[in-house]
């Protein structure tokens, strides 16, 4: 038997959403974006449900393109002269979003040049960071991209950066037998991310308010260590799940209808790097995206910033248009897990495997497309540039 990382993701998802819909059905009250809300338990039971037609959706999508016979025949690689213009990319990146103030978590504006942004907007170093990492022949240059971006990402206040630094280890070094060396190393890895969250919490605040680094420290010991990584426990495993977010989405469906039909939300089909560009030429006025409506509409807040409905989210908006999305999902899951498979082997497909847990699960589409479509430039270049 084996360890595949995104088996163990879509289950530890799983867990944590079904621990959060028991204590949502035994509570009067719950916890959602810092505050208390009173759920209807129909429609948390009827929230959970679709949870799990996502996850299986999400299953089986992987499971039928893993098990079929489509086979990459060569095995894809970069060399090091690829890996290391990855690293220079990545560097430049960090330095423009710290000069500019700009790609920080949580804050919006900032003023970048405009060439340096669209070319950064074209060229995104982390995106193609994460599909390109796990094909770096080299160790070395392997784990310098991987330590610079877990770097660049902490700096700028994306607190889920140390988790995707270890996946990418796992994904890297493929499927992994259970054996006690494997699991202690696993175990290893987990109470060592577990000692550094409240520090990594903390680091997460300070990044996004400006703030001087050299408080992190200071911070959690002038709380306390165990109250701090109480805290930072709770947020996190809150951030793993949506239900309570959908639950309360679903108690105003008409209203969410409503504003999708005037045009107010962004169509699910419009979310996207490509279908930007187009938006953006044809000056096309376009709505926010759902997940900025939640946050304006059900937890009244005055800043951008965007709440998870998650696709589970989207069905209750659509309502009887859900079938539409439904294929929708499926052809951005399906074509790109057997492209990757059959072009650049089983790593690539567990990567996007993963990212459609961590991205389209949570309602990201935009940021689930860009991967695919890096991974068909990937696919495409494949034979003119990267067997240097």
């Amino acid at each position: 038997m084996k360890f595949n990382i995104f088996y163990f993701l879509l289950a530890f998802y799983f867990i944590v959403n079904t621990v959060f819909f028991i204590i949502g059905l035994s509570s009067e009250y719950v916890v959602v974006e810092f505050d208390f809300f009173s759920i209807n338990k129909s429609d948390l039971i009827f929230a959970y449900f679709v949870q799990l037609f996502v996850f299986l959706t999400i299953f089986l999508s992987y499971f039928l393109i893993s098990k079929s016979n489509v086979d990459s025949k060569k095995i894809f690689y970069i060399g090091d002269g690829w890996a290391f213009f990855l690293l220079i990319w990545q560097v430049l990146f960090c330095f423009f979003n710290y000069y500019y103030g700009v790609n920080l978590a949580g804050v919006y504006g900032g003023k970048p040049n405009l060439i340096l942004n669209y070319l950064f907007i074209f060229l995104p170093a982390d995106v193609i960071f994460l599909v390109l990492s796990i094909h770096i022949k080299s160790n070395k240059f392997f784990i310098l991209n991987n330590i610079f971006y877990l770097f660049s990402n902490l700096i700028r206040g994306w607190m889920s950066a140390p988790l995707i630094f270890v996946i990418l280890f796992f994904i890297r070094k493929g499927s992994i037998k259970f054996e006690v060396k494997n699991l202690m190393m696993i175990f290893g890895v987990v109470l060592c991310l577990l000692f550094l969250t409240p520090f990594l919490f903390e680091l997460k605040w300070i990044a996004r308010s400006n703030s001087l680094y050299s408080g992190v420290i200071n911070n959690v010991l002038d709380r306390g260590y165990l109250e701090s990584l109480s805290l930072t426990l709770n947020y996190i495993f809150s951030r793993f799940q949506h239900i309570y977010h959908v639950a309360l989405l679903s108690q105003k469906t008409d209203f969410f209808y409503m504003l999708y039909q005037s045009g107010k939300i962004l169509p699910y089909w419009s979310e996207g790097l490509l279908q930007n560009v187009v938006i953006k030429l044809l000056n096309i006025n376009v709505g926010d995206t759902l997940g900025l409506n939640v946050a304006k509409n059900i937890f009244s807040s005055q800043e951008e910033w965007s709440a998870n409905a998650g696709l589970s989210g989207w069905i209750f908006v659509l309502q009887e248009k859900f079938v539409f999305f439904y294929a929708y999902i499926l052809f951005i899951l399906l074509i790109p897990f057997y492209m990757a498979k059959k072009y650049l082997g089983n790593k690539s497909l567990m990567l996007m495997g993963v990212f459609s847990i961590f991205y389209l699960f949570h309602g990201w589409i935009g940021s689930y497309l860009s991967l695919v479509i890096f991974l068909m430039l990937i696919i495409f270049f494949n034979r003119v540039t990267f067997k240097r």
